[in-house]
């Protein structure tokens, strides 16, 4: 098993912008927030990163019987990542860029997630090979909390001189944990 503390804090994500904003993610080494120290993209950009989950629990374990059947289990806890509440700005129709309405990573957190999932495997020799029927459920008890949500407080609808628009999706859950799932499959070792 293991267990990480973290904390990750900052106004820079590194040459991408991945932060679990979608849409808004930029390519390799862009970043407004960073090449343009004066623009109003600095505003409130000092907080908490989109991947600062503060204590990740992992513990497996699995038992080997005498007769050939394996049983395993793997349990993962994170804590949520911080929530943002951005503003599109547009520039001129069709062009525009993100800022923080408030600092990063203060509008909130997700939910905590947590996933437990199983393997089974048994051997048995088949002539002079060894075989494996195998089988992984993941997600067994089928958790759906949300891991993503809208962060755009509001946007600007064509022009930068256009009046704030207050987004009525935000907030709203736009991705979950992956359902409950099977595998099943079938092993030679020779």
């Amino acid at each position: 098993g293991s267990y990480v503390l973290s904390s990750h804090k900052g106004n820079y994500e590194g040459g991408y912008n991945w932060g679990g904003y979608g849409e808004n993610s930029q390519v390799s080494h862009t970043s407004y927030y960073y090449d343009i120290p004066s623009s109003d993209h600095q505003r409130n950009t000092y907080g908490y990163f989109a991947d600062d989950r503060r204590h990740v629990v992992k513990v497996q374990g699995s038992y080997k019987f005498d007769w050939g059947l394996t049983v395993g289990t793997l349990f993962h806890f994170e804590t949520g990542r911080p929530l943002n509440k951005l503003y599109d700005a547009a520039y001129d129709l069709g062009y525009g860029s993100t800022m923080y309405y408030v600092p990063r990573g203060k509008a909130g957190r997700l939910p905590s997630t947590w996933e437990l999932d199983a393997h089974l495997e048994y051997t048995f020799k088949l002539w002079k090979t060894d075989c494996a029927l195998v089988a992984d459920i993941f997600n067994l008890t089928n958790n759906q909390t949300a891991t993503e949500k809208s962060e755009t407080y509001f946007y600007q609808p064509f022009y930068y001189d256009d009046p704030l628009v207050r987004n009525p999706d935000y907030g709203k859950t736009t991705s979950r944990q992956s359902a409950r799932s099977a595998r099943v499959g079938f092993k030679m070792s020779f």
